[in-house]
Formats: C-alpha cells, structure tokens, sequence
C-alpha cells in the first residue's frame, strides 16, 4: 500500500521475513505465560473481537502513514532512513500487541510472566542491533546527506609516482 501511495517500498523483502522471525519468537512464548483461564471453554463475541482488531488495524496503518509523513516531509529524513524507521515500528508494534491480547481486560492486570518479558526484550534488542548493523546506509557506503567529502591529504601541487 505504501508503494501505491508514495512510489517507495517502506520496507524490504528481508525486514519482512525478520520482523515474522522476531515477532513469532517472541509470539512462542506466550505459551509460558501467566493467564487466567476457565474451566469451561472461553466463549467469543465475535462482534466485540473485530470490531476491536479492525480498531487496531486502522489506527496501525494511520500511524505507519504519519511516522512515514513526519519522516518525509517534517523531518526530511532520507528514505533509507525511513525504511529503517519503518522496519523499527512495525516490530515495536508487534511486540505490543502480544501486551494487548494476551488478557482479557487492561494488559496491566496480569503481570507477564518472565520468559514473555526475556523474550519481547531480546527480540526487540535483536531488531535495533539488526537495524544498525544491516540497514543503516551510512555503513552500506551511501553518503548521508550532511557528510563532508574526503579530501586528500597530499598537497595539490604533488602527482601521484
């Protein structure tokens, strides 16, 4: 959609497949976690359930398209930069949403267990380190918009032997 909007791919084929490792590493250890269940089957309202996560949906698409605009156009940042934003909020947002539907009521009421906490941590430090290792441009060998050239250190009057 991004593409269609702006003529740029906000994020790469490989910030895709990361963003599902980490966020179903992440996503496993729910199965750790400290809930409250009933003896009986959970019974859903699938009304309140979409309606809820439509909600969710189009507040997260309002909020990549205006990180995206603020990026752009507020902070001019370079569009390598902002992939890299992108690819950053969207794992950020993956994360939280773990917070969000892993209770029925305020995600504050049941405090999560410690391997959800380790592992939402981990993930997320992954995907930082990840960023600034790999997608960071200046170390790709693009030249960042207020980089100085090199200048030679011989003086101009010297020719190279």
């Amino acid at each position: 959609m991004g593409h269609l909007v702006f003529n740029f791919y906000p994020l790469t084929a490989v910030m895709i497949v990361m963003l599902a490792l980490l966020n179903d590493g992440a996503i496993l250890s729910i199965a750790y976690d400290r809930v409250r269940y009933k003896n009986a089957p959970e019974a859903w309202n699938m009304r309140l359930v979409l309606g809820v996560s439509s909600a969710l949906g189009v507040i997260g698409v309002i909020a990549a398209f205006g990180l995206f605009y603020l990026g752009e156009h507020v902070f001019h940042i370079d569009r390598a930069h902002i992939q890299t934003m992108m690819y950053l909020k969207l794992s950020v947002a993956g994360h939280l949403t773990i917070f969000l539907t892993r209770t029925r009521g305020p995600f504050w009421t049941i405090r999560p267990a410690g391997i959800l906490w380790g592992a939402v941590l981990g993930t997320q430090i992954v995907a930082t380190l990840f960023a600034y290792r790999v997608f960071d441009p200046v170390k790709k060998g693009k030249a960042s918009p207020d980089a100085k050239p090199e200048v030679d250190a011989k003086p101009a009057g010297e020719s190279k032997r």
